[in-house]
């Protein structure tokens, strides 16, 4: 079977920018493959995820309707292994550390490639109004709705947005901003914690739902939200649910 063929029905059946952003990425490993299971490497994890979360079953019944027997393979996307990451990663933590929030950031959520629908123009509108006039119109921006909608897609949309207007950008899960929260504590650095995140020209944060009952990190949330709002910097956030609906959640 011929692996160009099943790449060109994905072309036929995906937008010319999802296929450009993502399928044309992957790199088929015969070796590795067989009738029941396919097997591609793609350059990273957020290539990946999105592939995994989107597109999986779209290639595995491409292939069984090329498959002569009919069988529907196990699709299984990889990460390319690429010599120096790990030390490189570790230089830039070490002595960059704008440079390690922004690589958090993927790449490939662009405004670009954001399909827009009746459902979450609106969102996407917003989005774009906040990347393009910071602070002026909209702060703080809380976007929510169920999981898969787009919302992490237009969080980081924004910041690579803004980023190559060479802000400073932050964008954090709230589960790792905990975490960093707990870590300074323990540690008694939390003056470089409320430096890092007080001086940023957005701070982006994902899935805030994970904040409720922490009242400890709400606190020092609302002071990093009062510096920042203050200093005409944009906050935006992401939610599983409206806010009032997050138990635990300080008014």
């Amino acid at each position: 079977m011929q692996v160009d063929n099943i790449l060109k029905k994905l072309k036929n059946k995906l937008s010319h920018q999802e296929y450009d952003s993502y399928i044309s990425l992957m790199e088929y490993d015969e070796n590795a493959s067989r009738t029941d299971l396919e097997v591609f490497y793609v350059p990273n994890i957020f290539v990946a995820n999105w592939i995994k979360g989107n597109y999986i079953d779209i290639i595995a019944d491409i292939f069984k309707d090329e498959n002569s027997n009919g069988i529907r393979p196990e699709i299984h996307i990889k990460i390319k292994e690429k010599k120096g990451n790990v030390k490189s990663l570790k230089v830039n933590k070490s002595t960059n550390q704008f440079q390690t929030n922004i690589l958090s950031l993927n790449p490939f959520y662009s405004f670009e490639n954001f399909v827009v629908g009746k459902s979450n123009e609106h969102a996407y509108t917003i989005a774009k109004l906040v990347a393009q006039q910071q602070a002026s119109m909209y702060n703080p921006v809380v976007f929510y709705g169920h999981s898969g909608l787009g919302k992490t897609h237009l969080l980081n949309a924004i910041g690579n947005y803004v980023k190559e207007q060479n802000k400073n950008v932050i964008y954090v899960p709230a589960e790792e901003f905990l975490n960093e929260y707990t870590e300074k504590i323990k540690r008694g650095t939390m003056d470089g914690f409320r430096d890092k995140y007080r001086k940023c020209d957005y701070l982006l944060i994902d899935d805030v739902q994970f904040l409720g009952g922490k009242d400890g990190m709400q606190e020092e949330l609302l002071n990093t939200f009062n510096a920042l709002y203050n200093a005409q910097k944009q906050i935006v956030m992401t939610s599983d649910k409206p806010p009032k609906e997050i138990k635990g959640l300080a008014d």
